[in-house]
């Protein structure tokens, strides 16, 4: 059956997977029958893999320039046989005459322009508006005290006293009024005196007669007492405009009300006219005569709305001036901002309108603001004033200074007069409203030691350090040593400074003009400043103190985009004075003239953002003359090698560091050269072409040896390079500068003279057989490079100018080669030629998986070569993986394409499923591995299925092939390692199976 074939071919698969991981061209029977004990064999196909990323030319250049660093040169060396070979170039010593190239080799540019400790800044300011809007609410208390005016005309209680019946009048039916008892007592018109001259009442607003009784006389039934009431205007004398109440039966007391909220409102001055009736059959009889108490007050919900016509002033009604309390207007925003400053434009304003139907009243306020420097400042009048109340203060020249506080206060009192007003109180209370702006600044003086301004003064006063430290500068030996003093140009009669020609003379060409020493910049700065920045760059080293320092002037204003500069200085350094025994550094220091730290600003727009920014571009260089001292002084020093060792040179290859220490290089042959400018009858050659070097040469390191005990001993050894065989020093003799070429070239051996005799011939080499090569393989520590050299003029001046119109320029290209540095250096370079022939000490072992999965053993390490998301079961194949015996895979490797001299071995295990397999992937003819049905199964039910598969090295020398690597012109492609399988399947002998396949 089809599924049966499926089944097969997946077991199939297994072998394949473990065995190279992927084969293309796979090539399926078109149909099988297997009978028992059949063999079933097929040709799987092939697979590569790509080794030249991990492997490559161009990938192990790139670790090792970026192990050994940007000075160190890295080269692929073709030197005619299928060696991958490189050299490496160390630039151990050099006396500089192209000082700008040497002084741009300083990195002062890279350092001053460093985020950490250079001087570029840029600082962004935010002024934030001063604007402040409120209002108070003022209670004029008119209400109550036109009510408490009203209620004192009520301050009177009155006795009356009322018989049961009065006598008849002659002429008269019934006598039933009681005005002459009311009159008797002074109750028939009681007179209100009110402080306007009509009053509007609240809906619910009334007068209350309140009547008591107050004898205990027995009341008879036929007793009858009542009570009415009218309000007239005072002058009202024939009582037309009576406000009347409905009669109480006031019999055993009573209340009469009198309402006051009527349309039009009510007299300030009325009378209360009171009227009642009696009845009774005893008017004689004073046993049954009753007293009554009256009373008459405002009820409680009495309210004025409308007063009219206000009779009495404020003092008279004892209304008080309104307090102004809580008005004030925050500056805390612009602290840190600036010091003090005179406002350009401002105001703070207090005004009120009166509410609608209020008329004729008075305010007089006295208004006075504090704080932040401003002291009893009165808001004054607007004259003519626009509103009720209408007082502003101009800001305009006034001092800020919040030293003195973040607030400015306003206080004072309004005080009204109500004499003659009407008041609404239906349109509510009155409001004083007030306003602050400050819109801008006349001057502003600015703390730069405020954390808004800390930027500022910290890269405007700043320093390089000099003690060691990060950031220090240090000047090389070799130019305190070697060069005296440095010119930048001579300053000429027409105010300019010029270089001299290769004879001495001064030029005065506009092309020979010295643009000096100095510095590059971009600034930016919004800033109204008053002034400019004034700015000092100074350097006792390079003579720029005092009268010679770099004057620098930013000025304000400059708009938003920055602007370039150049700032510069002609000084004459000279180091001949500086001590050669001890260590200096480069001293640069930005030094800015803040007067008491501070900085003024004019014109300063508030809600405006400003920005200063400073960005170093480069250093200038532009030296005129060197002044070389070449006396037979000799000085010492040392150069790293650090790098310069078999971790670093072979760690980019997939090995473990514990077993880059099992290898030796049997060859590692090292040139150095001594070169000065070559004596070719140019000036620079006629000055410096009979230039020598003397002294001793040396390479010394540590090794460390570890006893029987464990006892760890480091010893300290010393190679002199200028000794040979027989331990006689050689003299240092100089060659013509070597023009190196770019790192990462191709030098081809065939072509290249740097290792041959002739104008570029070495000047020393190693003293042993073994060279470097021996010390290399020992894996040293501390390898360094030492010297103590001097120059010698062959009798010539000890002193030798070196004007910079004798230096070639950079850049010339000599057949092949084009140059990138001057070749004008006295200067000793190391070359290393380094073969990949690597001698194994013992086993060591490539981890496979991890060379072709970088993360295999790390974020991978859950990961299933078989690309499952979960563990199979795969019971329907049990049958079938129990029916066959073995499943043998056949292989043959192109190893010997890459490697050569060396049998190879693999190693594939699985602790989950416990597969282990070893098998040779080199050699000629046919090789074969056999997975047993069992492995099979093991390796199909674990999940995940990780196998670690290693390559091992055995001890033997090693050669990596250039060809393998470098594309020849008539490749097709780069090789690849590749493998040819074929698949052989061998059954138990107990169980048939047909299968069918079919090319899809």
């Amino acid at each position: 059956m089809k599924k049966n074939f499926r089944i097969l071919l997946a077991l199939s698969s297994v072998v394949c997977l473990v065995s190279c991981g992927g084969l293309t061209n796979p090539q399926i029977p078109q149909s099988v029958s297997i009978a028992t004990d059949a063999q079933f064999k097929a040709n799987m196909g092939t697979a590569s893999y790509d080794l030249s990323e991990k492997f490559g030319s161009d990938a192990i250049l790139k670790k090792m320039q970026d192990a050994l660093g940007s000075q160190v040169g890295i080269y692929d060396y073709n030197k005619g046989d299928d060696v991958l070979t490189y050299m490496i170039r160390y630039p151990i010593y050099e006396v500089p005459i192209d000082i700008q190239s040497y002084l741009q080799n300083l990195n002062l540019d890279e350092i001053l322009k460093s985020s950490d400790i250079g001087l570029n800044f840029t600082q962004e300011v935010s002024i934030p508006e001063v604007t402040k809007t409120g209002s108070q609410t003022v209670k004029i208390d008119v209400a109550s005290k036109i009510k408490e005016s009203v209620s004192e005309n009520f301050s009177t209680s009155y006795t009356i006293a009322v018989p049961e019946g009065l006598p008849p009048i002659p002429g008269m039916e019934q006598n039933t009024s009681i005005s002459s008892i009311l009159s008797a007592a002074g109750a028939e018109k009681i007179t209100v005196d009110s402080p306007a001259q009509i009053i509007e009442y609240e809906t619910g607003s009334a007068i209350c007669i309140d009547i008591s009784r107050i004898d205990y006389n027995a009341l008879s039934v036929d007793y009858k007492f009542s009570l009415s009431a009218a309000i007239y205007a005072k002058d009202d004398t024939s009582k037309t405009k009576a406000l009347s109440s409905a009669n109480v039966d006031a019999r055993d007391g009573g209340t009469l009300l009198l309402p006051l909220d009527v349309t039009g409102g009510i007299p300030g001055d009325f009378f209360i006219a009171v009227d009642g009736t009696v009845e009774g059959s005893h008017p004689a009889d004073t046993s049954y005569a009753h007293a009554y108490s009256m009373k008459v007050s405002l009820t409680p919900e009495t309210t004025p709305t409308v007063i009219t016509g206000i009779e009495k002033s404020s003092a008279d009604l004892g209304i008080e001036s309104y307090t102004i309390k809580d008005m004030s207007v925050s500056l805390a925003e612009l602290e840190g901002l600036f010091k003090n400053a005179e406002v350009g434009e401002g105001y703070l304003a207090l005004s009120a309108e009166l509410p609608a139907g209020w008329k004729n009243l008075k305010a007089t306020a006295k208004i006075n603001i504090n704080g932040a420097g401003l002291e009893n400042l009165e808001i004054a009048d607007v004259t003519p004033p626009l509103k009720f109340i209408d007082k502003k203060l101009d800001l305009r020249a006034k001092k800020i200074d919040l030293s003195l506080g973040k607030e400015i206060t306003v206080t004072g009192s309004v005080g009204f007069e109500i004499l003659g007003a009407t008041i609404d109180l239906r349109s509510g209370d009155l409001e004083i409203g007030y306003e602050a702006s400050i819109t801008k600044l006349n001057s502003v003086v600015i703390d730069l030691n405020s954390d808004k301004y800390s930027v500022i003064k910290e890269k405007l006063n700043y320093s390089l350090p000099t003690d060691g430290s990060t950031g220090s500068v240090k000047l090389p030996s070799e130019m305190l040593n070697y060069v005296k003093s440095i010119g930048f140009g001579e300053l000429a009669a027409d105010g300019k400074h010029y270089k001299h020609k290769e004879d001495g003379t001064l030029s005065t060409e506009e092309t020979d003009v010295s643009e000096g020493f100095g510095i590059k910049a971009r600034f930016v700065n919004t800033l109204p400043l008053q002034s400019e920045i004034n700015l000092t760059l100074s350097s006792a080293v390079f003579n720029l103190t005092g009268a010679n320092a770099i004057a620098i002037s930013i000025p304000g204003n400059t708009g938003d985009t920055y602007k370039e500069e150049t700032w510069k200085a002609w000084p004459s350094v000279d180091f001949s004075a500086l001590d050669k025994n001890v260590d200096h550094y480069v001293d640069m220091s930005l030094t800015a003239a803040f007067e008491n730290d501070e900085l003024k600003l004019k014109d300063v727009v508030m809600g405006t953002s400003y920005k200063i920014g400073f960005e170093l571009e480069s250093m200038l260089y532009d030296f005129d003359s060197v002044v070389l001292n070449t006396s037979d002084l000799a000085y010492s020093g040392e150069q790293s090698l650090e790098g310069f060792d078999l971790n670093t040179m072979l760690g980019g290859m997939g090995i473990a560091e514990n077993d880059i220490k099992k290898l030796g290089i049997p060859s590692l042959p090292v040139y150095f050269y001594a070169q000065t400018p070559a004596d070719d009858g140019s000036a620079l050659g006629n000055i410096l072409g009979k230039i020598g070097i003397s002294g001793d040469v040396s390479i010394s390191y540590d090794t460390t040896t570890t006893s029987a005990e464990g006892i760890e001993t480091t010893e300290t050894k010393t190679v002199n390079l200028l000794e040979d065989a027989n331990g006689n020093v050689k003299p240092i003799h100089t060659v013509k500068a070597v023009k190196w070429p770019a790192s990462g070239s191709t030098i081809d051996a065939s072509k290249c003279t740097f290792t041959k005799d002739g104008n570029y011939s070495f000047s020393f080499t190693d003293a042993n057989a073994g060279g470097l090569a021996q010390i290399i393989s020992s894996f040293p520590s501390n390898l360094k490079f030492t010297y103590s050299i001097g120059l010698t003029n062959n009798g010539g001046a000890s002193e030798i100018t070196v004007y910079s119109s004798m230096i070639p320029k950079v850049g010339v290209t000599e057949g092949s080669v084009t140059t990138t540095e001057s070749a004008t250096s006295l200067k000793i370079d190391m070359a290393a030629i380094l073969p990949l022939s690597i001698e194994i000490g013992s086993d060591i072992s490539l981890d496979i998986m991890e060379l072709t999965d970088s993360e295999w053993n790390t974020t991978n390490a859950q990961k299933d070569l078989l690309n499952r998301d979960d563990a199979s079961t795969y019971q329907e194949y049990v049958d079938y993986i129990d029916s066959l015996e073995s499943f043998t895979m056949s292989y043959r490797m192109n190893v010997e394409e890459f490697i050569s001299g060396i049998e190879l071995g693999l190693s594939i295990t699985d602790e989950a499923s416990g597969l282990s397999k070893n098998v040779s992937v080199i050699g000629s003819g046919q090789k074969e591995m056999v997975i047993k049905g069992e492995e099979i199964k093991s390796i199909l039910t674990t999940y995940p299925f990780h196998p670690s598969v290693k390559l091992t090295l055995p001890a033997n020398t090693i050669k990596i092939k250039r060809s393998a690597f470098i594309k020849s012109d008539d490749a097709a492609e780069t090789p690849k390692i590749g493998v040819n399988v074929g698949l052989k399947i061998k059954m138990d002998g107990d169980t048939p199976i047909t299968v069918w396949g079919g090319k899809k």
